[in-house]
């Protein structure tokens, strides 16, 4: 699409983003997500999004999906796309806390 800035270069607009995302997507699953972590935020805002604004909901939800607590604290994004330091687990992917 011509005209659409990528995400990764729209940094600030993440953390909107991601909470209007925690907000729709608890509702539509219905958990008691309410908050993003601290460290998750970080790892939000160094990721490079090639899958842009779509990708960050899929991950947003997988991570609601996943959570045990109305906090996120953890997100699984893929390895070959992210651009900070982080822990490996064996299938290649890394799990942020």
């Amino acid at each position: 699409m011509k005209g659409v800035v990528p995400l990764r270069n729209r940094r600030d607009d993440i953390p909107l983003l991601a909470m209007y995302f925690v907000q729709k997507l608890s509702k539509k699953t219905g958990r008691n997500v309410t908050m993003i972590g601290k460290y998750v935020l970080e790892q939000f805002m160094s990721y490079d999004w090639p899958g842009n604004i779509r990708e960050l909901e899929h991950v947003i939800e997988r991570s609601i999906l996943l959570s045990d607590s109305d906090i996120l604290t953890q997100v699984h994004l893929s390895s070959r796309k992210q651009q900070g330091s982080t822990r490996r687990a064996e299938n290649g992917h890394y799990w942020y806390k």
